[in-house]
């Protein structure tokens, strides 16, 4: 079996946060997987492209944390707003 090379299968493709969010809906949330790199500038710049930034919550999930997450989710699936955890 003859194995393909070359750096398309080498290096992951570039994020592209707009063409995620034209992929999702209110039932089909985005979540990011990405190691080694922080979505945070991304996320709040293209936020305040659509004029959301305002309903953008950031939390740093660690101890305690969980049910303030909870409550941030429920209130964003409820209001139309975003969270990031």
């Amino acid at each position: 079996m003859l194995l393909e090379r070359g750096e398309k299968y080498l290096s992951p493709p570039l994020f592209d946060i707009e063409c995620s969010f034209d992929d999702s809906s209110c039932a089909a949330p985005l979540i990011f997987v990405l190691p080694g790199s922080d979505p945070l500038q991304a996320l709040t710049a293209f936020a305040r492209k659509k004029m959301k930034f305002d309903s953008l919550k950031t939390i740093s999930l660690g101890q305690g944390q969980g049910a303030r997450a909870e409550t941030a989710i429920t209130e964003a699936r409820r209001n139309g707003g975003w969270v990031l955890l």
